[in-house]
Formats: C-alpha cells, sequence, structure tokens
C-alpha cells in the first residue's frame, strides 16, 4: 500500500511533464553581454551628438520533443499487441542572431540626475519601472529601459535618443523647408 500512495502521489508530476508544448519552451540568452560603447561624434554641421554600439546577444531557444520510435501494433481485430514506444529528443534552435547595434544616444552631459529622474518616471507611468526616481542609472532603471526599447525592436538597455524624445524628454529636430 505504501509503494501505491509514492506511485499516486508522482502521477500528477508526470501528467504535468507530459502536457509542455513549444509555447513553454525555454528561451535563454548566449553569453553576458559587455558594456556599450557610447561616443561623441562631430557633425558635418558643428553640432555634436553621441552614438551608443550595443551587442544583442543571440536568443537561442531549446525545444524538448516526444519522438515516436516504434508505432503501435494490432492484430486483425484492432487490438493494440505492443504499445508504442517513444524517444525524448533535446535541440537548439538560434530564434535571433547575435546583433551589433548602433543608434543615437543622449551625451555623458545630458545624463544628469534630474533627467535620468525624469526617465524612471516616464518609464513608471507606462508601467515599466516600479522603483523610486533617485536619479541614478541603476540595474532596476536599465532594465526598464530594455523593456520599454524592445517593443520596437532595440534590444538594448542604453537610452536611445529615440526613445527619449517618444517619452516626451527630449524636444524633436523639426527640418524646416
Amino acid at each position: 500500500m505504501t509503494h501505491l500512495k509514492t506511485v499516486l502521489k508522482c502521477v500528477p508530476i508526470w501528467i504535468l511533464a507530459a502536457c509542455t508544448t513549444a509555447d513553454n519552451a525555454e528561451v535563454s540568452r548566449a553569453k553576458p553581454v559587455p558594456d556599450a560603447e557610447i561616443r561623441e561624434v562631430a557633425a558635418s554641421n558643428g553640432e555634436n551628438y553621441c552614438e551608443a554600439r550595443d551587442i544583442a546577444p543571440a536568443i537561442i531557444e531549446t525545444i524538448t520533443e516526444q519522438i515516436e520510435v516504434t508505432p503501435a501494433l494490432f492484430d486483425e481485430a484492432g487490438k493494440m499487441t505492443q504499445s508504442p514506444s517513444y524517444q525524448t529528443v533535446t535541440r537548439q534552435e538560434i530564434v535571433r542572431e547575435r546583433q551589433d547595434l548602433w543608434f543615437k544616444t543622449p551625451c555623458a552631459d545630458q545624463m544628469t540626475p534630474e533627467f535620468i529622474a525624469s526617465v524612471q518616471r516616464a518609464l513608471a507611468a507606462r508601467g515599466h519601472y516600479q522603483g523610486r526616481d533617485h536619479g541614478v542609472m541603476d540595474r532596476p532603471t536599465k532594465k526598464a529601459i530594455r523593456r520599454f526599447q524592445n517593443k520596437n525592436g532595440l534590444d538594448s538597455d542604453v537610452l536611445a535618443l529615440k526613445t527619449a524624445r517618444e517619452l516626451g524628454l527630449l524636444a524633436f529636430d523639426f527640418v524646416q523647408g
């Protein structure tokens, strides 16, 4: 009876394990990404701007599947005489290749504690940041920036100039003509 109780306790785990799908696939990043490089660029019109070089790592998905190795066998009456056998196969697929990103970013002299606090408030208002607006570019702030920018296709925790403008924190450059 004790053995039966042990088996019955394990059954729900077996059932759950059998119910996994590709939607539950494990997605992982490759190696940690080094810090982004930010540099000032002298424009031909005399106005300087800054640009960032960041690396978006490859995203690799691990897929686990059950493959039928031998099919079930049936007799003439349609009764199964041999159960099918399955094999677990695990493989990895690259969902997105590693990307070398270049984009304009606010320069260091613009990244004041007051400006960073404004970034934090703007991200909090949009549901991407839950911390205090303390004006420090800390890990939670960078994660919030990455989440916000990711929806626009930029996988970086460095604030893009386009994002700062979208958040209403920097003026747009309007071309007159």
